[in-house]
C-alpha cells in the first residue's frame, strides 16, 4: 500500500509528523510530568528536565522505525516511516546529539550535587532507563533480553517506565537542583522540604 503524499494538504502532513513521528508521545509524557510535579506541589524549576523528557521520548520510540523501517506490514505508520526515513534518520541523529549535550552540560554544572545522591536516588534514576532499553533488541543485547517479547508483561512495563519518570525524576530533579529530603513510600504525600539529608 503506497500513501499518496501529494494531494494532502499541510495540515495533515502536521498531523501525521506528529503522530507517525511521535512528537505526540513527548508532549503526553511532559503533560503528565507537569501534572505529577503539580500533584506532589514541586515548584517549578524551568523547560531543563521537560525538554530532555521529550527528546527523550521521542528518541526512544522512532528508536524501532529509524533501526530498522523495512517490514513485511504495510500499514499507514510504517509506510510513512518508509517514505520519511531520511528525516527520521536526521532527526534522531540531532536529537541524540541534543540529549547528550543537555545531559553533559547538566552533569558538569552538578557534579558535586550528582556525586553526593544516595544508592537509592541511583537505582531509582537508573531503573527506568534501563527497562526501556531492555524494551528493544538493542545492538548490544541479545534477542533473549528483548522484554517486548513477553506480551503478558508489556502493559505493566509501559505503565512503569511512564509512571515512574514522570513521578521519580521531578523529585530526583528538585533534590539536584536545592538539597531536599524526600521519603520514597508511598503514603508520603508531603510536599520537598528545603535543607534536608537524603
Amino acid at each position: 500500500m503506497q500513501i499518496n503524499t501529494q494531494n494532502k494538504s499541510p495540515i495533515q502532513k502536521l498531523i501525521e509528523l506528529i503522530f507517525y513521528g511521535n512528537f505526540f508521545y513527548g508532549f503526553c509524557a511532559v503533560a503528565l510530568m507537569i501534572e505529577t510535579a503539580f500533584q506532589m506541589h514541586i515548584p517549578y524549576q524551568g523547560v531543563f528536565l521537560y525538554a530532555v523528557l521529550f527528546i527523550a521520548t521521542v528518541l526512544f520510540y522512532n528508536y524501532p522505525y529509524a533501526r530498522n523501517y523495512t517490514s513485511p506490514n504495510h500499514d499507514a505508520r510504517r509506510e510513512w516511516y518508509k517514505q520519511h526515513y531520511p528525516f527520521i534518520l536526521k532527526t534522531q541523529i540531532i536529537l541524540t546529539i541534543l540529549l547528550l549535550s543537555l545531559l553533559l552540560f547538566f552533569a558538569f554544572k552538578y557534579a558535586k550535587e550528582i556525586k553526593e545522591m544516595s544508592f537509592t536516588h541511583w537505582i531509582l534514576a537508573l531503573i527506568f532507563p534501563c527497562v526501556s532499553a531492555l524494551y528493544y533488541e538493542t545492538n548490544f543485547i541479545t534477542n533473549n533480553y528483548n522484554l517486548r517479547r513477553f506480551g503478558e508483561l508489556k502493559p505493566f512495563l509501559i505503565g512503569f517506565v511512564w509512571a515512574g519518570i514522570a513521578s521519580i525524576y521531578p523529585l530526583l530533579y528538585y533534590h539536584i537542583l536545592h538539597g531536599t529530603e524526600f521519603n520514597f513510600t508511598p503514603l508520603d504525600k508531603s510536599s520537598p522540604k528545603r535543607n534536608g539529608n537524603c
